[in-house]
């Protein structure tokens, strides 16, 4: 009660949320109250507040069609008895694959060139592993850019490009998807006016990337 942290957020209700702009408008600006009373927690005006936000259930019925397992299949995560002392559970388990998937992972965000190389470990299909190692490699900087950095292609669409490497739950979680993070807003209220009460003022982001895919802020 009280404490909150990046990884230990408060499940604050949402007391109130409201459209700025008019039907007319082509744009869309949200404000949004949060209800703190009775945490203990506090906050000063100009301070940022971190919302964890979820993966849509679209993206997350096509990711789990490229690791094989329905949304309904539950399963625990466990660290290796000879991994250091560092290493954590990247997210408490057991849950479902549905909650790992909605919660935890960054689906949308470009994948990082060690996640290319771990899918080129696991990878059946010879000319889609060399492509993945070729992509992860210094060597390779200029097509990594080309093909992941510039268009955002993101992490799911990068499984259903190379469809024979599919992933354990383990290394998926591990080592391919990182853990979604918090988005962070500026504070637009004052704990002067109601203290059990925080609130964001916040632009609705959504465009098309140069993939084709429809980006929704996530």
């Amino acid at each position: 009660k009280g404490v909150t942290a990046q990884f230990v957020p408060y499940a604050a209700a949402v007391s109130a949320a409201r459209e700025l702009h008019t039907p007319a408008s082509d744009r869309s600006c949200v404000h949004v109250e949060f209800d703190i009373s009775g945490t203990g927690i506090t906050y000063e005006h100009g301070d940022h507040l971190g919302v964890f936000a979820e993966n849509a259930l679209p993206m997350v019925q096509r990711a789990a069609a490229r690791l094989g397992l329905p949304l309904d299949h539950a399963f625990t995560l466990s660290v290796p008895p000879n991994a250091p002392a560092s290493l954590d559970a990247p997210f408490p388990t057991p849950c479902t694959l549905a909650t790992a998937l909605t919660k935890y992972a960054d689906l949308l965000n470009p994948p990082r060139k060690a996640a290319l190389a771990a899918l080129a470990a696991v990878a059946t299909d010879p000319a889609e592993a060399a492509r993945l190692i070729h992509l992860a490699s210094t060597a390779g900087k200029q097509e990594y850019a080309a093909y992941i950095v510039d268009p955002a292609r993101s992490l799911v669409e990068v499984l259903e490009a190379f469809p024979s490497a599919a992933p354990s739950l383990g290394l998926f979680f591990g080592a391919v998807s990182p853990r979604l993070a918090p988005r962070y807003y500026s504070i637009s209220s004052s704990p002067k006016d109601n203290a059990g009460v925080v609130t964001a003022t916040v632009a609705v982001v959504k465009g098309e990337t140069p993939t084709g895919r429809m980006h929704e802020g996530v």
